[in-house]
């Protein structure tokens, strides 16, 4: 019995358009959009894959999309960031979820609720806002909204 190529298998699920090369396969259950590759045993973003078959190295770092779009497996459309310069980036670009999803207000209330409550009051928040924990922090650490 022979093994598929990884590479190939990688390929055979991406549509490659004159813009982004959208990934076909699974998505990570995050709702974000990215892409899911299994390779060597363990679940991978489909865009750092790219990043680790172009360079041959796990980027230590964010991969980020210069086109915003999650599904996108297309190397010139991808940056290493930092995760302050990926939040910066989305923010600065208007795509980050919690901006579409969340008022000026409401995200002045997660950061007065946090200020206020008991311990475990973000996953609280969380789950009341449909948002993730990591969202509430990002929140509360002022790289979502202005307060």
């Amino acid at each position: 019995m022979t093994r598929e190529d990884p590479i190939e298998r990688f390929w055979s699920k991406v549509e490659r358009t004159d813009g982004c090369w959208l990934w076909t396969g699974g998505l990570f259950s995050s709702g974000l959009g990215y892409g899911q590759f299994q390779y060597a045993g363990k679940p991978r973003l489909a865009h750092r894959m790219v990043w680790f078959m172009a360079t041959g190295a796990w980027p230590p770092n964010q991969i980020a999309h210069s086109c915003d779009e999650p599904r996108c497996v297309r190397l010139s459309h991808l940056f290493e960031a930092t995760p302050l310069q990926n939040n910066r980036d989305m923010i600065g670009k208007g795509r980050n979820k919690a901006n579409g999803k969340l008022t000026d207000e409401q995200c002045h209330e997660i950061r007065q609720r946090i200020v206020d409550g008991p311990r475990g009051t973000a996953a609280k928040l969380a789950r009341e806002y449909g948002v993730s924990e990591a969202m509430i922090s990002m929140i509360n650490r002022g790289l979502r909204r202005s307060p």
